[in-house]
């Protein structure tokens, strides 16, 4: 006796066959019917044949695709989208990259070690956002910490608004110090676009667009960079950054200790009260260091 199965079906916006793939239509590979299987609108102004997206965008993907067919998957490849004036530093990546550190700076550098499971030797392009939620510990004796803070949960906010938000995979990764402690946690957002470089390109541009308050993709330039690591590459600039690291807190410490020890010397109470938050900042940084 035969069975009858009903394989659901979605006609792809993007060339009109009945997709039964719902991340990438497996006739075009387009990524347009994402937004059919979530019910979200397609505006034909910002996807699609008539859409405009920034200058050399859709090209800088490509290159990334190209990368990882050279490589066969297994370099860590990255595509740098920035704009200096607007504060943009974003980066698309391939599988194996998405399980790459993450280093994030207030005064003090921290890392976010991705918990993400991407099959490392798949080719498609990869982004994440990634909104920081320090600890108290750290914001009440860091202000610019404290408005890292604020401004990453307005971002944060501001991202959960766009239309385009049910297409992000969500995870809650932790903030890092290098003692591997835990001093916060990181909402973070996946996307993978699969080898759709024009839907990527389409999205981003939304984006950048929403998050930046960017009238027209025409009125600003996009620089790129393209970087392409081998695993012993990577392993080796971890250590480098470890290293850098390290030093820069071994010389914070030492000021503290002098700033402390002047502190006390002073012997007034705004001396000695300089020297309580030098030895606070002393054993924070230690707790740092002991790793």
């Amino acid at each position: 006796m035969e069975t009858n199965v009903n394989i659901k079906a979605i006609e792809c916006p993007n060339c009109g066959a009945n997709a039964t793939n719902f991340q990438n239509c497996e006739y075009c590979g387009s990524l347009l019917v994402r937004f059919k299987d979530l019910n979200i609108a397609i505006d034909p102004n910002k996807y699609g044949k008539t859409a405009v997206t920034f200058a050399g965008l859709k090209d800088a993907l490509l290159e990334n695709l190209k990368e990882q067919e050279r490589t066969q998957g297994l370099n860590h490849v990255h595509t740098w989208i920035r704009n200096s004036a607007l504060g943009i530093n974003i980066e698309v990546v391939n599988p194996r990259a998405t399980k790459d550190m993450v280093y994030f700076e207030t005064d003090m550098l921290y890392h976010i070690m991705p918990l993400n499971d991407y099959t490392e030797a798949e080719q498609s392009l990869v982004i994440c956002f990634r909104f920081v939620e320090l600890s108290w510990e750290i914001t009440n004796f860091d202000s610019n910490a404290a408005d890292i803070h604020d401004y990453h949960q307005a971002l944060h906010e501001r991202f959960s608004a766009m239309s385009e938000f049910p297409l992000f995979n969500y995870i809650e990764e932790n903030l890092l110090t290098t003692a591997g402690t835990k001093q916060g946690k990181v909402h973070s957002y996946y996307i993978d676009f699969g080898q759709d470089y024009e839907g990527a390109a389409e999205i981003l541009t939304q984006y950048l667009m929403f998050m930046y308050q960017i009238p027209s993709p025409t009125t600003v330039r996009l620089d790129y960079e393209l970087t392409s690591e081998t695993e012993e590459e990577y392993v080796s600039s971890v250590q480098e950054e470890k290293s850098f690291n390290k030093g820069l807190l071994i010389f914070a410490l030492l000021a503290l200790c002098g700033g402390a020890i002047m502190g006390f010397c002073n012997g007034d109470s705004e001396g000695i009260l300089v020297g309580c938050g030098c030895i606070v900042m002393l054993l924070l940084i230690l707790a740092r260091l002991n790793n």
